[in-house]
């Protein structure tokens, strides 16, 4: 029995239906292909507004030109009945539904949906086109190959575009999905890349948890939530993660468009690496047998990192790189609890202890000491202190002179614990100045409220620093104190 006739093309079922329209399995009676129908109904159609942002969708596709974007065939219909686009038709499920029916992603498999998301994103910004509604239900997989379908909110963001330079206007509405949505656009902020950059690390967040990074209902309870909070560190949800793709995505989710990774293209050369330091090959391989067999894909694909991180492990352990040592044993057995082959790697134990025990006494001759003194003298008086401590432990030589320490304040919107090299050294607001070694550190500020902050700052000889950590925005400043 066939269905109703639209022009050229018979619907045969449903595939979807949205707030202005549906989408439907359809075929084109003329050359017997299988279509997918976008119509957005009558009442939409005659609208102006509405009316200008179908045609920019079917617009935006057209020139979008790129394996990872779905591709159109036609456009047409009227305003008195309806309008539609006819696209062609993706059999694969959306990534929202693969999480949902198999469980988070693995560290490649999230790592080859975002390199190839991140393509068609670098692809579409070089035509001056965001897309601004990336969510799971617009991220297809398809036969290993990705597809972003969905430019129903697209926006020009330069003169210069496909859509003509009376799509670039600055003005924006709210529009959206709220928990996907970047803080630029529910403030009606002028929008570039970096706003579906946003987008981007919360889908990614979401498929590697199933959880928001904000999960406030409302717009307005979202507003507050960008301002007063963070997500929580995904490597607390995540331990299996490395490091790197735990950066990445929060680096794509800082409230400031500037914080974020400039462009789309910064994102893919991350993610790339990420993928070649888990060895895992080429992305669309990656999805193609992770679309074919979820559950017997996340097996394979842990032994084989594990037998990865195993080859790593007898590198570092030759090349003497304890602290390498340590970080790849601790994610096997992460990733593989049972597993004893990294124990039996000649050799491991011995740089693991040893790197643990310099470690130890580098921490207690040049900081521990001044800092647990901190809370007892103040000011000069404590510079003067870690200038002797210092002094004692370095040779007597005029060519290896002491170098002064740098005095540090904290100061934080919220209470917050400091830890410097992983060591925690106070808490705000009854932080005490601590004096430090000159030179690079790496500093982790936490709240219970707001999760964690990292920085690598350098800290200059002789200097007092106040550092201010601002959790509303997520960013820590820093400035010369007073002596």
């Amino acid at each position: 029995m066939s269905g109703p006739v639209i022009d050229r093309y018979e619907v045969l079922s449903g595939l979807g239906r949205g707030a202005m329209g549906s989408v439907y399995r359809a075929r084109d009676v003329k050359i017997g292909r299988e279509v997918a129908l976008k119509i957005l109904e009558r009442e939409f159609a005659q609208s102006g507004k509405h009316r200008a942002r179908f045609e920019r969708e079917a617009r935006a596709i057209a020139a979008l030109k790129h394996p990872n974007i779905v591709e159109i065939y036609d456009f047409g219909g009227s305003p008195d009945e309806h309008l539609y686009l006819v696209m062609e038709l993706i059999h694969g499920p959306h990534v929202g539904r693969l999480c949902r029916e198999h469980g988070t992603f693995t560290e490649s498999v999230l790592a080859a949906v975002g390199l190839e998301l991140a393509a068609a994103l670098e692809h579409a910004h070089g035509h001056g086109i965001i897309h601004r509604d990336l969510k799971p239900e617009n991220v297809f997989i398809d036969r290993g190959r990705l597809v972003l379908a969905d430019f129903g909110i697209v926006k020009a963001i330069a003169a210069d575009n496909p859509l003509g330079s009376a799509a670039a206007s600055p003005r924006t509405d709210v529009i959206g999905t709220p928990g996907f949505m970047a803080p630029e656009q529910l403030a009606q902020e002028p929008l570039d890349g970096r706003t579906d950059i946003f987008s981007f690390g919360a889908l990614l967040y979401f498929l590697a948890t199933n959880r928001l990074p904000f999960t406030a209902e409302s717009p307005y309870a979202l507003v507050r939530e960008f301002r007063d909070s963070r997500p929580q560190p995904l490597g607390e949800l995540r331990r299996d993660f490395s490091d790197a793709i735990v950066r990445l995505v929060h680096d794509c989710l800082f409230v400031e468009p500037a914080l974020r990774p400039p462009d789309a293209a910064t994102v893919h050369r991350r993610l790339r690496g990420v993928l070649d330091d888990l060895a895992a090959g080429d992305a669309r391989e990656i999805l193609a047998a992770f679309e074919r067999d979820p559950q017997g894909f996340r097996a394979v694909d842990t032994r084989r990192v594990v037998g990865h991180l195993l080859g790593q492990l007898k590198l570092a352990v030759r090349d003497g790189d304890a602290v390498r040592v340590d970080t790849i044993r601790n994610r096997i057995g992460i990733l593989d609890p049972g597993n004893q082959d990294a124990q039996r790697v000649t050799g491991t134990e011995r740089l693991v202890r040893a790197a643990r025990r310099r470690r130890m006494m580098a921490r207690w001759r040049n900081w521990v000491l001044p800092a647990a003194l901190g809370g007892l003298v103040t000011g000069s008086a404590l510079t003067a202190l870690c200038v002797r401590t210092c002094a004692t432990q370095a040779p007597s030589s005029a060519a290896a002179p002491a170098v002064a320490p740098c005095r540090i304040i904290v100061r934080a919107t919220e209470r917050t614990r400091v830890l410097v090299d992983g060591l925690e050294v106070g808490r705000t607001p009854d932080f005490l100045p601590v004096a430090l070694p000159a030179g690079e550190r790496t500093f982790e500020f936490v709240s219970d409220k707001s999760g964690t902050l990292r920085e690598v700052l350098t800290l200059p000889a002789g200097e007092n620093l106040m550092l201010i950590v601002d959790w509303k925005r997520g960013v820590v400043r820093q400035r010369r104190a007073e002596p």
